[in-house]
């Protein structure tokens, strides 16, 4: 089954977002994208190269189901006007529920 992210890493450049998502996929049941900032959903910007949605999905390929939880991390969603809408109407795939809607702020 194809997986998404279950959570997003928010937060400013330099303020450890980076160590967090290391911290996180250390853990053997927390699976984080490579690279760390694909920036999908801020449409509103020119950061990251997985606009398509289909490229942006590949980049969880590697989940298995000894992952409980998916996530990524892209800093430049906290300047976006449209990353958290973009976000809460996506549709999750994890699961098949109508709308990702955890997001944690570092």
């Amino acid at each position: 089954m194809a997986r998404g992210p279950d959570f997003f890493i928010l937060g400013a450049p330099k303020c450890e977002t980076t160590a967090m998502a290391a911290y996180l996929s250390a853990r053997p049941e927390v699976f984080m994208s490579q690279p760390k900032e694909p920036h999908h959903y801020n449409t509103d910007h020119r950061h990251g190269e997985y606009k398509d949605r289909q490229r942006y999905l590949e980049l969880f390929s590697g989940a298995s189901d000894e992952h409980k939880i998916v996530g990524e991390a892209s800093v430049w969603y906290l300047y976006s006007e449209v990353a958290g809408k973009n976000i809460i109407r996506a549709p999750r795939i994890s699961d098949g529920s109508d709308s990702l809607v955890e997001l944690v702020s570092a």
